[in-house]
């Protein structure tokens, strides 16, 4: 009975209740770090590409990066989520599709790399990732595809 009036006056409180979700969120803690790590990577490695070739900086980059984390992290854990009310244990839908997210990033700081040294080990990395290069120019591919705003009207 003791047990019962600690755990409801400890759930009364916000700190009680951020306790409880952070228990809950122990098994993603590994994979939300990972997501959290290579997100900042490939937005460290954008800023540094971008003053490399004078872009200028702007809070939209952050923005999309902080929302792209965002969206991340609410897809890992609806899976996860989803894994556990259906009692799937040998599907680990969450880790796959983090482990994409992983690797789509990967590509994206293999490219801001490629921008960064112009080293032909990463220019060939990224051509290999690509296939066929427009005007064989993958520097400026890759700064025109990430520096690109939508103008299109959507129909």
């Amino acid at each position: 009975m003791e047990t019962a009036n600690k755990l409801t006056q400890s759930l009364s409180s916000p700190i009680g209740w951020l306790l409880a979700l952070m228990g809950h969120l122990t098994p993603l803690k590994d994979v939300f770090f990972l997501l959290l790590l290579i997100v900042v990577a490939d937005f460290l490695t954008g800023l540094r590409a971008s003053k490399k070739k004078d872009i200028p900086w702007s809070s939209r980059r952050l923005r999309k990066s902080i929302s792209k984390m965002l969206c991340y992290f609410g897809i890992v854990y609806l899976l996860f989520e989803f894994q556990n009310i259906l009692n799937i244990d040998f599907i680990a839908s969450y880790k796959l599709v983090a482990g994409f997210i992983y690797l789509v990033e990967l590509i994206s700081i293999l490219e801001n790399m490629a921008v960064i040294t112009e080293n032909k080990v990463f220019l060939k990395i990224v051509k290999l990732i690509r296939g066929k290069v427009k005007d064989d120019d993958i520097i400026n591919e890759i700064l025109n595809e990430k520096n690109e705003t939508k103008t299109k009207k959507n129909l």
